[in-house]
Parts: C-alpha cells; sequence; structure tokens
C-alpha cells in the first residue's frame, strides 16, 4: 500500500484555483453586462434629449388647437444631432466621453432614435479573457417619442 499523504492538499489546491478563476471570469461578465446597461440607459437619455427637438413653427402651426395621438410631430435632425452632443458634453459620468454617436435618425411619427457605441474592457488581465484584450464594443439603442 502506497502513501497517499499530501494528495488531498492538491486537489484541494486545484479546485481552489479552478474556483477564483471561475469567479474572476464571472466578475469580468457583470463587469460588461453593467456597463452596457448604463450605455442603454444613456442611451435613453439621450433620445429624449433629440426628441425634445421637434420643429415648434411646424407643430404649433400644424396642430392648430387640438392635438390628437394620432397627429405626427417634425424632429430638426439637426437640432436633434446638436442636442445629442451638447447632452454628451455636458454628461458628468466619467466614461461619458468615451462615447461614440453612431448614428441619430427620426422616424416619420415623431420618433427619435440614438444609438451609441462604447470600448469597454474586461475587469482583470486573465488568460481565459485574452481573446478581449482589445476590449469589447458595446451598442445600445434609446428611442423616445416626441410630443
Amino acid at each position: 500500500m502506497r502513501d497517499d499523504d499530501g494528495n488531498i492538499t492538491l486537489l484541494t489546491l486545484g479546485w481552489v484555483v479552478l474556483t477564483l478563476l471561475a469567479l474572476l471570469v464571472m466578475a469580468a461578465a457583470t463587469q460588461v453586462h453593467l456597463d452596457r446597461m448604463r450605455l442603454t440607459s444613456l442611451a435613453d437619455e439621450l433620445a429624449l434629449a433629440a426628441a425634445d427637438e421637434l420643429d415648434a413653427g411646424e407643430y404649433y402651426s400644424a396642430g392648430g388647437d387640438t392635438v390628437t395621438l394620432d397627429d405626427t410631430v417634425a424632429l430638426d435632425d439637426d437640432a436633434m444631432a446638436g442636442a445629442v452632443a451638447a447632452w454628451l458634453a455636458a454628461d458628468a459620468r466619467e466614461w461619458a466621453g468615451e462615447v461614440a454617436v453612431v448614428q441619430v435618425t427620426a422616424a416619420p411619427d415623431g420618433t427619435a432614435t440614438v444609438t451609441i457605441a462604447r470600448r469597454v474592457l474586461p475587469l482583470f488581465d486573465i488568460d481565459a479573457l485574452a481573446s478581449f484584450s482589445d476590449g469589447i464594443t458595446l451598442t445600445a439603442e434609446g428611442r423616445a417619442r416626441a410630443g
């Protein structure tokens, strides 16, 4: 019969290392998900700012005294883009400067759509995440209706 002293210590050490690696990967994935949720929230804020830039002259001349839910509101594309840029410039979040505006569009029904993107890095420098060492590009889209 051979001496098995030390084998359980080696097995325990292996499981501890594997568990810690799994926890680090989960923490990195959670961080990326939270960054995505923050970006989505900012996209919604930017869409609201863009939707506020309706063409006031057309809105008040076409609507008359009564405005119904079926009435459409024209949005000014240049004013929308300016409002989005101004909102981003005034944003106090430290990562707001890393956000790129991909697209600002207006639909005929008065809906403003803003698409933004940001490159984020995984939380730790883990070999399991080496394929993401250049970062992960997250995109988010926000929509708001003027009116």
